[in-house]
């Protein structure tokens, strides 16, 4: 699993962009269900990492509607 590198910035257009839902990008794609499995343990293990309180999709370049919170 490859470490994800936060993305931050006031002007960064990924933190500005309106994110997908998870439910419809499931509906369209079924494979995306083990990608988005994935992409929850690599949040979950920066989030441990850092010893953070929470972590959103986009801020991980992840435009979808998904947030982890310790």
């Amino acid at each position: 699993m490859a470490k994800l590198k936060v993305q931050t910035g006031p002007d960064n257009p990924m933190l500005r962009q309106r994110s997908e839902e998870v439910t419809d990008l499931v509906a369209k794609t079924p494979e995306l269900n083990m990608k988005l499995g994935d992409l929850v343990k690599a949040m979950k293990k920066a989030v441990a990492d850092e010893k953070g309180l929470g972590l959103a999709a986009p801020q991980v370049g992840e435009n979808v509607r998904l947030i982890l919170v310790r």
